[in-house]
Order: C-alpha cells, then structure tokens, then sequence
C-alpha cells in the first residue's frame, strides 16, 4: 500500500501534503506525492506569446519536478535522502 497526494503548489496541497504523511506514518507505507504538468504549452499560451517563449517538454517536466519539491519542502522541512524522481 502507497498514500498518494496530488500538490498543485496552493496552501491548501500543503496541507494536504501534511495530512498524507500522517496517514503514510499511521499506516507504515511510503508516501508519494505528484503534481501534473503538460508538455502542450503552445495550447495554454496567450495568442500574442512569442513562439520563441515556448517550453519543451522537458522543460515544463523539470519545473513541474522542482515545483513539487519546493511545495513538499515548505510542508515537511528539508528531506535528509536525495530525491527520487518517477520514470
């Protein structure tokens, strides 16, 4: 068994964040924490965006990634292992 928790970045995922691990703690499982992201950037980019502004998928995937661990960081303290990243 995993708990899992979606993190947008908001207050409230921090919370959420913080009640996942809880839950994790209870339950003895490992927790993992996931933020979406979109390698479309041209389909949510203003109609007057330079083309040259656009992110590559790789790009928007690594924002995503530090992100995530800045919002993880602000609701748990700093993380004594290295991060892991999803495949």
């Amino acid at each position: 068994m995993t708990v899992v928790v979606g993190v947008d970045g908001s207050p409230d995922s921090y919370a959420a964040i913080r009640l996942a691990r809880e839950e994790a703690n209870f339950r003895g499982v490992r927790l993992i924490a996931v933020m979406a992201h979109s390698g479309e950037g041209a389909l949510g980019a203003p109609a007057a965006r330079p083309l040259s502004t656009f992110r590559s998928t790789g790009e928007e995937q690594k924002l995503a990634e530090s992100a995530l661990r800045a919002a993880v960081r602000e609701a748990l303290g700093p993380r004594k292992r290295p991060w892991r990243s999803a495949p």
